[in-house]
């Protein structure tokens, strides 16, 4: 029952991380564009800005994918598939705790929480992982 809870979490953690590309790129980017049209930069720095804009919503969909991907990795039973989750829960847990002190953004909580669950469903979803089928190999980093 736990690891069913565990790897619940796990997928739901990774498919939020995945969707929050999509509220970043394609909604919250507009009071951002708003911003950086009502303040006199040069319009190379206001594209600039919205190039990295979309590059860490793309990043972020492909941090999602890439911990659904070790998700399914683990459940069809391939051991060491726990390096993805833990690296991507440690940088979100790492960025949300310091946004929210450094800058006194309470909204980056939700990324401390999100990397908070990856690293705790991943770390002890390890501990239940049954042993590896005879001939399976572990494809990808991990």
């Amino acid at each position: 029952m736990k690891q069913k809870l565990l790897s619940a979490l796990l997928l739901f953690a990774g498919v939020v991380v995945a969707l929050g590309s999509v509220g970043h790129s394609f909604i919250a980017v507009t009071p951002v564009e708003q911003a950086l049209s009502s303040h006199p930069i040069p319009a190379s720095v206001a594209r600039s800005i919205l190039a990295v804009w979309h590059f860490a919503g793309a990043c972020m969909a492909v941090l999602g994918a890439l911990v659904v991907w070790q998700w399914r990795q683990i459940q069809r039973g391939i051991r060491g598939q726990a390096f993805v989750p833990l690296l991507v829960g440690l940088f979100y847990f790492v960025f949300g705790v310091g946004a929210v002190v450094c800058f006194g953004a309470p909204f980056f909580a939700i990324f401390a929480m999100l990397g908070g669950c990856l690293l705790v469903c991943a770390r002890f979803m390890v501990g239940f992982q049954a042993p590896s089928r005879p001939g399976a190999t572990s494809s990808g980093p991990g």
